[in-house]
């Protein structure tokens, strides 16, 4: 049996719309026991996802000389947004129902990681994000992905420039 993410996903999503107040956007994860809520246009479509640590931003003060017109998507506009819109964090990294399912397995503090992915790119953040998680000493990686798209273009998402900047240190 294949076993895509459409076998494990939730089928109620609970979400918010990009002008959802803050305290509305606070008061569903909490209703309803999540730590994230996807940001959906009128179409449905998910243009983000605010969690609780962008809500926690609120309660922080933002750094002398880094104010939201500074960094316009840095925390300290996010410390004074007041709804999901300048809360979340854009794009949504998302995966299609029909995608395969990555089996994970730890055996003596090693993560072997199977399946099949759409791109490279993922595969390559995937491995990285399991790495990262303490207790874990090694990742044996051995996806697969549809297209290796490593050479077609840098990928600027936030996640991939967090993991170059790591990789220049």
């Amino acid at each position: 049996m294949s076993w895509t993410v459409a076998t494990v996903m939730a089928k109620e999503v609970v979400t918010v719309p990009p002008g959802a107040a803050y305290k509305e956007v606070a008061e569903r994860m909490h209703e309803h026991r999540v730590s994230a809520l996807p940001v959906v246009d009128p179409e449905h479509r998910v243009i983000g996802v605010v969690s609780e640590a962008d809500l926690l931003l609120k309660e922080e003060r933002p750094m002398p000389g880094r104010g939201p017109l500074a960094d316009p998507q840095g925390d300290a506009a996010k410390a004074v947004a007041r709804n999901a819109a300048a809360l979340m964090t854009s794009p949504a990294v998302t995966v299609r129902p029909g995608a395969s399912l990555t089996t994970v397995a730890v055996e003596d503090g090693v993560v072997r990681l199977e399946g099949e992915l759409e791109t490279c790119s993922l595969g390559r953040i995937l491995t990285r994000l399991v790495g990262a998680v303490e207790g874990v000493v090694g990742v044996d990686s051995r996806l697969r992905w549809k297209l290796d798209d490593t050479g077609l273009r840098p990928d600027t998402s936030p996640l991939a420039l967090h993991f170059a900047a790591d990789e220049r240190e």
